[in-house]
């Protein structure tokens, strides 16, 4: 019995202060989104990148805007169409491949 009441207790307990918590906490209205800024795109690292935009992003503890800026993404699909040919015929007991980036880096991806 004694159970069944300090159940029914912490039950209420726990509803009751959950809605004093969430009327103690302050509503915020997000502004609205900064005008995007224009980029300098530097150079292309390679034929096979893609250019990512930049973007505002919403942080929510901070409670503002916070700009991503753009970069070079490297797009894995577009090397391997083009250079399929390469490899559809060839033996391969690996599955990783060096692919160059420009300026003398390389990076390994796995296919």
């Amino acid at each position: 019995m004694k159970n069944i009441l300090y159940r029914g207790i912490f039950v209420l307990l726990g509803l009751t202060s959950g809605l004093l918590f969430n009327d103690l906490q302050a509503k915020t209205v997000k502004p609205p989104r900064p005008e995007k800024i224009e980029e300098v795109r530097p150079e292309k690292p390679s034929e096979y990148h893609i250019w990512i935009s930049g973007h505002w992003n919403w942080k929510r503890k901070a409670e503002e805007w916070k700009w991503t800026p753009g970069y070079w993404k490297f797009d894995e699909n577009t090397y391997f169409f083009r250079n399929r040919w390469r490899y559809n015929n060839l033996y391969r007991p690996w599955r990783y491949l060096a692919v160059p980036l420009g300026r003398g880096y390389y990076r390994i991806v796995r296919y």
